[in-house]
C-alpha cells in the first residue's frame, strides 16, 4: 500500500483518530479522500451550541484535512457527502456552502441520520478533491 499516503491534522484531529484508529485523509496519486470531520474546535474538541457555527466548523475541518494532506482545500473539492441529525442543517448550508466554495458547486449527497459518532455532532461532512494541476 505505498501507493496510498494517511494524513491527519494535529490537535483534536490525532487525538479522535488515535480513538478510534483511522486518518483523517488519503491522498491516492492526485486524489483526496477524507473521512467524516464534524463541527469540532481542531484544538480542543469542543462542539460549538449553535448549529450556523457547528456548520461551518465542518467546513473549516474538510478544508484543513485536504490543506493538511497537500491538496489546496475546498477550490479542488468536486464531491460531498453530507451527514445530518437535524434538517436545520440544511437551512443554514446554503450561505456557509457560498462562503466556502463560492466558484463552483461540487455535487452533494446529504443523508439524514438519527446520530453521528459524537453525541453532540449534528453535521458530518465527507469530501472527494483532485488536485489541481
Amino acid at each position: 500500500m505505498s501507493h496510498l499516503q494517511y494524513f491527519t491534522y494535529a490537535g483534536y484531529g490525532k487525538k479522535i483518530t488515535d480513538e478510534y484508529h483511522y486518518s483523517s485523509t488519503v491522498r491516492v496519486g492526485n486524489r483526496f479522500e477524507i473521512s467524516g470531520q464534524g463541527g469540532w474546535d481542531p484544538n480542543s474538541g469542543e462542539i460549538s451550541g449553535n448549529l450556523t457555527a457547528e456548520v461551518d466548523q465542518a467546513l473549516a475541518n474538510v478544508d484543513l484535512a485536504l490543506k493538511q494532506a497537500g491538496s489546496k482545500g475546498w477550490p479542488e473539492v468536486y464531491k460531498i457527502t453530507m451527514f445530518y441529525t437535524t434538517d436545520e442543517v440544511l437551512g443554514v448550508w446554503q450561505p456557509l456552502a457560498k462562503k466556502w466554495f463560492p466558484d463552483h458547486r461540487p455535487i452533494l449527497t446529504a443523508i439524514g441520520v438519527r446520530a453521528l459518532g459524537l453525541p453532540a455532532m449534528h453535521v458530518e461532512i465527507e469530501a472527494v478533491a483532485v488536485e489541481s494541476t
